[in-house]
């Protein structure tokens, strides 16, 4: 014989005797109100995939109301003295003969919209501080804690997975993440923050990024996929008060395999030069107060232009395109039609 407790809050607790073959208490059963059903020992009753679990069932018809959630299963732990940390539920699994593939998972949140409408959550972690704490508290809304103390194949902080089963698409939103903020909340100074810059009062936290030396921060790995973009922010219609991208003196921007398909960088701290893109015209700022402009009507500069190698032609006949001029201590070239150059002395003043 098994013993199931059915439990009604502020009335008296039942114990029913079921055989073996008999199931565990389900939705829809002959129970009055809100309950709670609770294996106490694990016996000989097995489900339908050879397991022995602890099964836990409720059944509920409440209104609790916008934006208020009605709970089916509570745990309180009220910390009235004392000192150091504490958790409410511990939840472990623990494994000493697994073999490669098999997955130990700790615990299973599921949030399930079975008919009708709704939003489902998986899980809904809740950090609150009241107003009356003190200055020093902090609220992380979850963390996830890595503990690998061998080399293994793969080595994940948060991973997520839509899964095979999962063939729809969010018609007005689709993310893998998203950050959001109700009304009238202050919101978050920095969106993703790699590294705690030593402001953690937490001393185990260490203020470096989490990262390895030598290691990426963001890391895209080869795809086949055609997308849109790799970083839209094309979203933010007031400009930014700064920039949109910043990155300390003396960094690299490249394009393809080892750069091989182009770089953009920066060799200095002070005085450089930047690119601007305006109506019909795009200048380029040398530094300085040098400034040179191209547009329709051609290149206008503060400066002077200097041809650093003249490259005469040979002959009046020479390849040339028309607008092509060059130099040398005698002449001025300049090429009037397509491979006809023309030439003028240049003389001392």
């Amino acid at each position: 014989m098994s013993d199931w407790i059915v439990k009604q809050p502020e009335k008296s607790i039942l114990t029913l005797a079921r055989s073996t073959a008999e199931r565990p208490p389900q939705p829809g059963d002959a129970v009055n109100g809100p309950f709670i059903v609770s294996k106490l020992q694990v016996g000989p009753l097995v489900d339908a995939k050879g397991l022995n679990p602890i099964y836990s069932y409720m059944n509920e018809s409440t209104s609790p109301g916008p934006g208020v959630f009605g709970p089916s299963h509570v745990f309180v732990v009220n910390r009235l003295g004392g000192n150091g940390n504490r958790e409410a539920v511990h939840i472990e699994a623990d494994s000493s003969v697994g073999q490669v593939g098999d997955q130990i998972v700790g615990g299973l949140a599921a949030g399930r919209i079975v008919a009708g409408s709704g939003t489902a959550y998986g899980w809904n972690p809740y950090a609150r501080v009241d107003a009356i704490a003190g200055p020093g508290s902090q609220a992380i809304g979850q963390e996830v804690n890595v503990d690998v103390r061998r080399d293994v194949a793969a080595k994940v902080g948060v991973q997520i997975v839509d899964v095979t089963t999962s063939t729809g698409e969010g018609t007005s939103i689709d993310a893998a993440l998203l950050f959001s903020r109700q009304t009238g909340a202050r919101g978050f100074q920095t969106g993703i923050q790699f590294g705690y810059n030593g402001k953690d009062p937490q001393a185990a936290i260490d203020a470096g990024y989490g990262i390895r030396s030598g290691g990426t921060l963001i890391n895209a790995l080869p795809t086949t996929l055609s997308l849109q973009a790799g970083l839209d922010l094309s979203g933010v219609q007031k400009p930014f008060t700064d920039a949109a991208v910043k990155l300390a003196a003396g960094n690299t921007i490249r394009f393809g395999a080892n750069g091989m398909g182009g770089s953009v960088s920066s060799r200095t701290s002070s005085e450089g030069g930047s690119i601007l893109f305006d109506a019909n015209s795009t200048i380029l700022d040398f530094g300085g107060g040098q400034q040179n402009k191209f547009g329709p009507t051609g290149y206008t500069t503060t400066g002077s232009i200097t041809e650093a190698a003249p490259a005469t032609p040979a002959r009046s006949s020479a390849s040339c395109a028309v607008g092509q001029h060059a130099w040398d201590a005698n002449y001025e070239y300049r090429c009037v039609a397509t491979n006809h150059w023309k030439r003028a002395p240049l003389s001392d003043f």
